[in-house]
């Protein structure tokens, strides 16, 4: 049997980091992809999610719209997830509910009509490092 396939290259400390050399330099190259993402905070904290943050809101009768005020986030890197509405009546436009992240502390919700009755909505708001 052929010895490099038995025993790989072991390599020195003089190998640069690489994904395809020695078993130093795949190891020098590990240490440093474990090192970009320790950088970005994931291992540090254990997760890509720096907050979440859910609650409710109504738009009442007479209202198409109204503004739910959160904590700060980075707008850049949050997403919002439109978690339901519900209404008390058959018309009260609950079916046509949307979120927007209006700014780094207001989410605005609207629908297409006011109808005959209040909807509740349910939202929740990732925000990444």
């Amino acid at each position: 049997m052929d010895a490099a396939i038995l025993y790989p290259q072991i390599g020195t400390k003089e190998d640069s980091a690489n994904a395809s050399g020695s078993l130093h330099a795949k190891v020098g190259h590990l240490d440093n992809a474990i090192g970009a993402i320790s950088a970005k905070n994931i291992i540090n904290y254990g997760s890509a999610v720096k907050s979440i943050q859910r609650g409710t809101g109504i738009l009442q009768t007479t209202n198409n719209e109204v503004a739910v005020t959160i904590s700060s986030v980075n707008v850049n890197k949050t997403m919002i997830n439109f978690l339901g509405a519900s209404g008390t009546t058959v018309d009260t436009g609950h079916h046509f509910v949307r979120l927007s992240l209006t700014n780094a502390t207001t989410i605005t919700a609207n629908r297409q009509s006011a109808g005959n009755g209040p909807a509740a909505f349910s939202y929740e708001v990732i925000e990444f490092y």
